[in-house]
């Protein structure tokens, strides 16, 4: 399989739609990386996914990086609630154009370098439950 990443979520949006995808996997996860002097920190991601054919199109949103010790907790809660309405938000958007949105990361994926930005989007979730 040939794994896809893209830069932003409008080219996602428009390869889903262009390809007729029905389905796509959303979830929310973080790893946890130690450096050599023990420190350990976690990354959060939010992830979108779809197959179509021998091809997984990915979308990997970066939350946060918070290091592992004493007094994080209420910056992780945080990170979970921005990583939280991006989820909403992409949830409902894709559902508008008719997609089902299931829960799920694609294995093949997982190694994949993606990095995806929301240059015109993060506005708009980060602000939507304030309206």
């Amino acid at each position: 399989m040939t794994v896809i990443g893209f830069v932003t979520y409008e080219d996602f949006r428009s390869e889903i739609q262009g390809a007729q995808i029905s389905v796509v996997r959303l979830q929310d996860y973080y790893r946890i990386h130690r450096s050599d002097g023990g420190m350990r920190w976690f990354q959060f991601f939010v992830e979108l996914a779809a197959a179509h054919g021998e091809e997984i199109y990915v979308a990997r949103f970066p939350m946060g990086e918070i290091l592992d010790m004493p007094g994080k907790e209420e910056e992780i809660e945080r990170v979970k609630g921005r990583a939280s309405k991006l989820m909403d938000f992409l949830r409902r958007d894709l559902e508008g154009l008719g997609v089902k949105v299931r829960p799920g990361l694609v294995a093949a994926a997982a190694e994949a370098k993606i990095v995806t930005t929301l240059p015109s989007l993060e506005r708009d979730y980060e602000t939507e439950g304030e309206r």
